[in-house]
């Protein structure tokens, strides 16, 4: 399987406020094979953050799940949004090594530029979603990924962070 891409985008809104929304493709072509991508078509998986998740201090953050954007998101720097609904611009593009979705879980392994490659693992709780941050990944080809510890100084993760990405 190939390399996907992601972008985080800021969303301002016209009433001041702003979000950034970050949108993962979920398909990774095979290497050396990156078919067109349908720019109208809603693939991209889609969160709304409060605060960036590439800084190097977001071990741990909540998103809303939101609907799956256009694949022509992945491709904007600045760009008004039809309808009114405000202004989006790309503060951060990376790589996606693989996204595994389950039911109520989710796990993304991939890099933005500049920065090490992690992986964010989200377990959906009521309405919100609560993504850990792994350590940096140094896990050489065929070692298995160890979740027992966060990005942060709390402790252990949640449990059933282990069985959202049962690969590593």
């Amino acid at each position: 399987m190939g390399l996907g891409r992601m972008v985080i985008l800021l969303h301002q809104l016209p009433d001041g406020t702003r979000h950034f929304d970050w949108l993962v493709q979920r398909f990774q072509p095979a290497p050396g094979h990156r078919p067109p991508l349908d720019p109208e078509a809603r693939e991209l998986l889609s969160y709304r953050v409060v605060d960036r998740i590439d800084h190097p201090s977001a071990g741990f953050f909540v998103a809303d799940r939101i609907a799956d954007h256009r694949n022509k998101y992945l491709e904007v720097t600045r760009a008004e949004i039809r309808g009114g609904r405000g202004i989006v611009q790309k503060v951060a593009a990376g790589i996606v090594r693989r996204v595994e979705e389950m039911s109520g879980a989710v796990s993304i392994r991939g890099k933005f530029a500049g920065g090490a490659e992690y992986m964010w693992a989200g377990i959906q709780k009521d309405d919100v979603w609560e993504f850990q941050r792994s350590k940096p990944i140094q896990v050489g080809p065929g070692q298995k990924f160890d979740w027992s510890t966060s990005d942060d100084d709390d402790g252990p993760v949640d449990p059933r962070i282990a069985t959202v990405w049962p690969m590593f």
